[in-house]
């Protein structure tokens, strides 16, 4: 594309689907760019942002390419003139990046299970207290069975 660098990465595809609470899988929208000559990045994010806001819930990035993909965009926006871009850059950074908390709910609907509270990570994070943590701690971490790390910030 005109103007671009050698490999860099093009987002010219999506398709967006809905988990609904009985467990089927909604076909809720989609995008595909078919245009020749023409660097689909900003009109692929503006169009997944206008099908994801008229959603309620938590918008999760589960796969790593797609975490990169959106960082790339992330990048070649804070780069540009495109007259959205606050719009667009804050509408990536509020997507969630939470790949287990996803393949929970993938797998719930890949296997037909209900999403029990068994599985259910936010509320077994509600339930954490210090005095739990401090006991699991002293269970798994002892001075036989640690490592001392010190990390120094790139110069």
């Amino acid at each position: 594309y005109e103007g671009r660098r050698p490999y860099e990465q093009v987002a010219f595809q999506f398709s967006h689907h809905i988990i609904l609470e009985d467990g089927t899988i909604k076909h809720e929208g989609q995008y595909i760019n078919d245009e020749k000559h023409f660097f689909p990045n900003f009109e692929f994010i503006k169009r997944l942002k206008d099908v994801l806001d008229k959603d309620k819930g938590t918008i999760f990035r589960y796969a790593d390419h797609e975490n990169n993909i959106l960082r790339a965009i992330r990048a070649q926006l804070e780069q540009s003139d495109v007259s959205e871009k606050d719009d667009l850059i804050k509408f990536i950074n509020e997507i969630k990046e939470n790949s287990w908390y996803l393949s929970q709910l993938t797998d719930c609907a890949f296997y037909k299970q209900r999403y029990t509270e068994k599985n259910d990570f936010a509320k077994k994070l509600d339930k954490l207290t210090v005095k739990t943590l401090r006991k699991k701690a002293a269970k798994y971490f002892d001075t036989d069975n640690s490592i001392n790390v010190i990390l120094y910030p790139e110069q």
